[in-house]
């Protein structure tokens, strides 16, 4: 019942261009009731909104190319649901409103269910989903805090997103954790290449479900997480600040408006540095850590030092300064500046200086992502020549 409703809320939005949840709820309201007066009146709501979801979605894919149907495909189904049509019973069942009446619900909570709960700064919300596959019933709920705190920082962690590590500066060290997004990234596309030239031809659907099945943007969310607990909870410790860079928008458009290789184009779009730095911040708001967003422009390619522009040296990423002769890694460069950009806009900096020792925490993306030492020699550091 509720995937016929959706699937004709969806023909009418593309039909009449209706993208609004409140223009499509006030024209189709008496008609959804009309299909099934069985079910609660407001489950009339709740399709319309995931409609309207789903058919905003499908224009921003249709604009940038991405779309490969006339109209949005209704594979999966997700029962939205408002404070109307569900409510807890006590912490391990939920009761459901059908169009039998209220059903109950025996719930096996994950854990995080149970941090949130627990933590009075932390508030459940009024929607829930309902998927149901086959004989299982999944249940997804959502949590929201009531306030974000930040505490006063006392020193200043600057982070530096690359396409295949994450490098941010403790103290008097620099740490570069690697994402192995590159490897990922070409990995996952190689195999696709090789099994659409396989399948594609002779067995379009089984080529179809070979790519679908592929978990590319899985294992790249799973290695986003494992760095930005590590990054997050390590500046909770320290009680720092947190510098990030504020990448634009079109972030990755404006880095391959130059560049002419496929391959290298694809990277670059599929390394999710916007991906990776609304991670950082979401995280940041969830534990309470202050952060700040600076300008990124010519951070990497700026003596530290003296201001002069750096050029390339005789190995790769490696800038050397043709005025002071300071010599770095473009990674190590970058977050040097964002702390020296931070701390010019809130207080005093003396310039100048000597360069700190440079050290590179190598990190496993299946590790457990815990926060760094404040002691130097209780960290196992891999050194860097520059």
């Amino acid at each position: 019942m509720y995937k016929s409703m959706l699937e004709h809320a969806l023909n009418y939005a593309l039909e009449n261009n209706v993208k609004s949840f409140t223009k499509l709820r006030a024209k189709l309201y008496r008609k959804l009731r009309s299909m099934f007066p069985e079910l609660p009146s407001h489950y009339a709501y709740t399709v319309c909104q995931d409609a309207s979801t789903r058919v905003k979605s499908f224009f921003k894919l249709k604009r940038k190319g991405l779309t490969y149907t006339d109209k949005p495909e209704v594979r999966r189904i997700s029962l939205w649901l408002d404070d109307h049509l569900w409510k807890l019973n006590g912490y391990t069942e939920v009761k459901v409103a059908t169009h039998k009446g209220w059903i109950t619900l025996a719930i096996r909570p994950h854990k995080l269910y149970w941090k949130y709960m627990n933590n009075p700064m932390w508030r459940l919300s009024s929607e829930a989903k309902l998927r149901i596959n086959g004989s299982e019933v999944g249940l997804f709920l959502t949590f929201r805090k009531e306030k974000y705190e930040p505490y006063e920082p006392k020193a200043v962690i600057p982070v530096d997103i690359n396409e295949d590590n994450v490098t941010f500066k403790v103290g008097n060290e620099v740490y570069m954790v690697k994402t192995n997004f590159k490897r990922v990234i070409m990995g996952y596309h190689n195999h696709r290449k090789r099994v659409q030239e396989k399948y594609q031809q002779r067995l379009p659907k089984l080529c179809k479900k070979l790519i679908r099945v592929l978990r590319e943007k899985e294992r790249k969310k799973n290695i986003r997480y494992q760095v930005t607990n590590l990054l997050v909870k390590t500046a909770r410790e320290l009680r720092a600040i947190v510098v990030l860079e504020n990448l634009p928008k079109k972030t990755p458009s404006n880095m391959i408006s130059r560049i002419n290789n496929k391959i290298l184009k694809h990277r670059i779009y599929q390394a999710s540095f916007r991906g990776l730095l609304n991670t950082i911040i979401d995280k940041c708001k969830e534990y309470d850590v202050p952060y700040a967003l600076v300008s990124p422009r010519k951070t990497s390619s700026t003596c530290s030092i003296c201001n002069s522009l750096l050029v390339r040296g005789n190995a790769p990423r490696r800038m050397v300064c043709p005025k002071c002769g300071y010599q770095a890694g473009r990674d190590v460069v970058a977050v040097f500046n964002l702390e020296k950009r931070y701390l010019q806009m809130t207080a005093p900096m003396p310039l100048g200086g000597t360069p700190y020792e440079v050290g590179a925490k190598l990190m496993n993306p299946a590790q457990r992502a815990k926060p760094l030492p404040t002691i130097h020699f209780n960290t196992k550091i891999y050194k860097m020549s520059g």
